[in-house]
């Protein structure tokens, strides 16, 4: 099966949530995620930890570059790409999931 292009629109307008495999905790300003599937353990770092924080509420993409955006005080475009990217990596890990594209 092909994953669809996530350079397309269906990347802004797709809602993403954690895996329910995936259970989460807070240590100092990093977030500690364990995957019940695989066993593994990931850690990320501060800024990283927000975009999880995020997810729990279901956003859109765009959503999201918005809303930490604005929490940085930051220019949409400026922080685009780099939430893209770690949405991208969270995905290819399984740690997040796209209910409208089950597939992502």
């Amino acid at each position: 099966m092909t994953r669809p292009n996530l350079d397309g629109s269906s990347r802004i307008t797709a809602r993403i949530v954690s895996s329910r495999w995936v259970t989460s905790e807070r240590v100092g300003g990093e977030g500690i995620l364990h995957d019940e599937r695989s066993g593994q353990v990931h850690i990320l770092n501060a800024s990283a930890t927000r975009v999880w924080d995020l997810c729990a509420g279901r956003p859109t993409v765009s959503e999201l570059v918005a809303d930490l955006a604005r929490s940085y005080g930051m220019p949409v475009d400026a922080v685009r790409e780099d939430v893209l990217a770690l949405l991208a990596d969270l995905r290819t890990r399984g740690l997040l999931e796209s209910p409208e594209h089950p597939d992502l």
